[in-house]
């Protein structure tokens, strides 16, 4: 099973491309951001970064009718070398990251270029990555980076210790754009960060080591995220917690992606450690009365 694992995550990235060159037949890109270019194709993970809408497009073709254009080799034969959390794809190019660079490809022909000290150079270690059509945002292990796709240069730069396994999202509130990444808020357009607390006093701050692996729902400008024991509802704009509710005793709980279903009016995630899946009625004010658990 590792050496099955290790094959997908090696060092080909294959893009199979199932159109006739156009595009990928992606989700509509005004669901990822208000601010988003008409270029984007793939805006990052899953292709809708506000987890609040489901996404059913049927590829162009079949398995079976699918041909492979090009390959390009963008790393080496190790761990994690590259994961699908690594891409976006913004007019004519596919944007990845992996083992330290930032490659620049073209999707029709597979010629590509590639700009180093960008990202995590370990091969253990994925990057996460979105885009508003202008910069890529990178989540590594130590840092929190942007970087123009024009120049491929970083805009700005955050180091710190984040861990692995991180989400970026590119939130937009009130017409400005945030970066969610492990806990931590940041200006998408010049990397200042921005302090979230869990009281009016504004003396305790979110604990930033509660969200590894966890992305949130923003519904209605409120943005929703689970951490190791608790959801909460989160105005960015105004950096605090609105509510929270705990929804379980353990303290090492990774909760992973919190997804919104307009249908029900309710958030779901999982947990690691009750092996559960969890759901509440999404509130500004969050009420315990609504948390179910399966």
């Amino acid at each position: 099973m590792k050496k099955l694992f290790r094959k997908l995550a090696a060092l080909t990235l294959a893009l199979t491309l199932v159109i006739s060159g156009a595009g990928l037949g992606m989700a509509n890109p005004e669901q990822v951001s208000a601010t988003t270019s008409s270029d984007i194709e793939w805006a990052g993970v899953a292709n809708n970064l506000y987890n609040n809408n489901v996404t059913n497009v049927q590829l162009p073709k079949t398995a079976k009718e699918a041909e492979l254009h090009w390959k390009q080799q963008i790393g080496h034969d190790s761990w994690g070398s590259y994961y699908a959390g690594n891409s976006v794809v913004v007019g004519n190019y596919v944007y990845v990251t992996g083992q330290g660079k930032l490659w620049k490809i073209d999707k029709t022909t597979g010629e590509a270029q590639s700009k180093e000290g960008i990202g995590s150079a370990s091969g253990n270690r994925p990057d996460y990555s979105c885009t508003d059509g202008q910069n890529i945002y990178i989540a590594s292990e130590k840092a929190v980076e942007a970087v123009s796709l024009d120049t491929m240069e970083s805009v700005w730069k955050k180091e710190g210790t984040y861990g692995p396994y991180h989400p970026v999202q590119l939130l937009t509130v009130n017409e400005k754009d945030y970066l969610w990444c492990n806990g931590y808020v940041y200006e998408a357009s010049n990397g200042e960060a921005v302090a979230v607390y869990e009281d009016e006093e504004k003396t305790a701050e979110l604990d930033k080591n509660s969200f590894s692996w966890s992305s949130g729902a923003l519904v209605d400008g409120i943005f929703y995220v689970t951490g190791y024991n608790k959801v909460y509802a989160v105005d960015l704009a105004q950096g605090k917690v609105l509510s929270s509710v705990e929804y379980s005793a353990a303290k090492d709980n990774a909760s992973g992606q919190t997804v919104y279903d307009a249908e029900s009016g309710r958030l779901f995630w999982g947990s690691k450690a009750e092996n559960k899946l969890f759901s509440i009625k999404a509130d500004k004010v969050l009420d315990s009365t609504s948390l179910k658990s399966t």
